[in-house]
């Protein structure tokens, strides 16, 4: 599958996909989706006194020495989190595509093109690993191709049919971008390539640079 913009030139762009197709995807991860809720909270107790020591020292007799005691420090609780920026997003399901840098299978084998932009791995503080989509000055039609099937292949993955799923879920933070339409063109079996009639968009807000979802409906996908 491949992604195109329409009209306008595309300026930096971050991609991160969340759902699917047994198709060729346009690159991206949600990691997007990844929990960031801190890990669970250790507490760690103080021991509790043992009620035989008391009464081995209650009928002693005093020496008439004052022996300062001090009370019992609780230890202080033990918290564990998880920094999302510095996770990597390795796919683990057919279904939620997520990106890293793999030292197999190569980025360049499964994203090819790519056309007046370049694509490459980053971290970024909300997801970790993304990938990352950033147009060649004056590009007037950058895109990327995205082979879905070898990606799941090479994690020994499942890879979905387009037959039951039929939506896709990109989550995206755009990047000074004059054109808020995303192109997909989608193909498998005898359709090789992107063709006039196998595509869809969507549209995403330009002037949110902020992470966004949107929504490519592939029901009437033949």
């Amino acid at each position: 599958m491949n992604h195109r913009t329409r009209k306008n030139r595309w300026l930096p762009l971050t991609l991160v996909l969340a759902a699917l197709l047994a198709l060729l995807l346009v690159a991206c991860t949600e990691g997007g989706f990844e929990d960031t809720t801190p890990a669970d909270t250790a507490v760690t107790q103080p021991a509790a006194e043992d009620p035989t020591q008391e009464s081995d020292t209650r009928d002693e007799p005093p020496t008439g020495e004052v022996t300062e005691t001090t009370p019992e420090e609780t230890a202080p609780e033990e918290v564990t989190t998880d920094d999302p920026s510095t996770r990597i997003n390795e796919p683990t399901d057919g279904a939620h595509v997520t990106f890293f840098e793999p030292k197999r299978p190569k980025l360049n084998t499964i994203i090819s093109g790519p056309n007046q932009c370049k694509a490459e791995i980053v971290m970024d503080e909300t997801y970790g690993s993304v990938l990352k989509l950033t147009t060649t000055k004056n590009a007037s039609d950058p895109f990327v191709t995205f082979n879905y099937a070898a990606y799941m292949k090479a994690f020994k993955l499942d890879a979905v049919r387009a037959d039951e799923y039929k939506y896709l879920v990109f989550t995206i933070r755009p990047e000074n971008c004059n054109s808020e339409t995303f192109e997909l063109f989608y193909y498998a079996g005898s359709i090789q390539g992107a063709t006039p009639g196998y595509q869809t968009t969507a549209t995403f807000d330009a002037s949110n640079e902020g992470w966004q979802k949107i929504i490519f409906d592939l029901s009437a996908a033949d």
